[in-house]
């Protein structure tokens, strides 16, 4: 868990979450989240059950991986920085006593299992991969441990030596997204819908002319958007008629035997808050729990 004065730090460099991030590879934030995060336009963020978990795990995965390993570890409760390129900022979960090692304690979902391989191996996700190497570039360590809990009861250790040709890719790369984008204040390009949402949330109501290219993709979403319109409207004419013979019936049978072909089934009624009645009858209530949200900006093409 870091630190306030290490939070503060987080806005002065890129760490190793944000390297995955900057490379594409973080499958919880953007380029563009980091950006906003270094130049101080980032909403606040609420922790989360995973973040929640994993925090309150770290000192167990910790403990575990001493026990299982005899290596003794100590907590560094300081962010570091490279001595070449301040820039890069490294806050490890543990040191790895007597040696130039580091350990990364980590809380995985069952569902990602086939993102590991082999327990001893570097086989670990991408994100994690780059995360690693980032730190081990920054403390000028030789290898790094990575303990990881799968699923509440599958312990893990993966064993991630430094890679020169990894690392000089990476310190590029960060070089290239701290000069070009976050020093002048520059987004970088959306790489996601929700960054579009954040850079433009409105529209100016002016004009911009197409380059060649733009006006290509135009007519090729056009045309892709067209088909899709064509394939949905089969498909619904298929599913009219296929529903018009099961009439009140929740179950197709694909035989005699009974083998199921297609459900329709009704679902669980829901309850929806009458907001005419609540507005007409308790004005100044309603008016209390308005919020103004940005309308949605649909992308017609002409």
């Amino acid at each position: 868990m870091l630190t306030a004065e290490q939070h503060e730090n987080r806005a002065t460099g890129i760490g190793g979450s944000d390297a995955a991030a900057v490379c594409g590879l973080n499958p919880y934030k953007s380029p563009v989240d980091v950006y906003l995060e270094k130049v101080g336009a980032a909403a606040p963020v609420d922790e989360t059950e995973r973040m929640f978990w994993g925090n309150k795990l770290e000192d167990v995965v910790a403990d575990v991986y001493s026990d299982r390993t005899g290596r003794k570890v100590r907590r560094r409760n300081r962010t570091c920085r490279h001595r070449q390129h301040p820039f890069m900022l490294g806050h490890i979960d543990r040191d790895v006593v007597g040696e130039r090692r580091l350990l990364e304690c980590k809380t995985a979902d069952k569902w990602t299992i086939g993102q590991w391989g082999e327990p001893g191996t570097d086989e670990v996700p991408d994100y994690y991969l780059v995360q690693v190497a980032h730190y081990l570039a920054v403390l000028d360590y030789d290898v790094a441990d990575l303990a990881v809990l799968i699923g509440g009861n599958d312990f893990r250790i993966y064993t991630i030596p430094r890679d020169r040709e990894l690392e000089a890719n990476l310190v590029e790369r960060e070089h290239d997204f701290w000069m070009r984008h976050v020093l002048p204040e520059v987004p970088p390009p959306p790489t996601r819908a929700a960054d579009l949402r954040v850079l433009f949330p409105r529209d100016s109501g002016g004009s911009i002319v197409a380059t060649p290219e733009i006006a290509a993709k135009c007519a090729q979403l056009k045309a892709l958007r067209k088909a899709l319109k064509q394939g949905e409207a089969e498909t619904e004419e298929m599913a009219l008629e296929i529903r018009a013979f099961m009439g009140p019936a929740a179950t197709l049978l694909i035989d005699a035997d009974g083998a199921p072909l297609a459900t329709w089934c009704n679902n669980k009624d829901g309850r929806r808050l009458n907001v005419k009645a609540l507005e007409a009858e308790l004005p100044d209530i309603a008016s209390a729990y308005y919020e103004i949200t940005p309308g949605a900006r649909p992308l017609l093409l002409k």
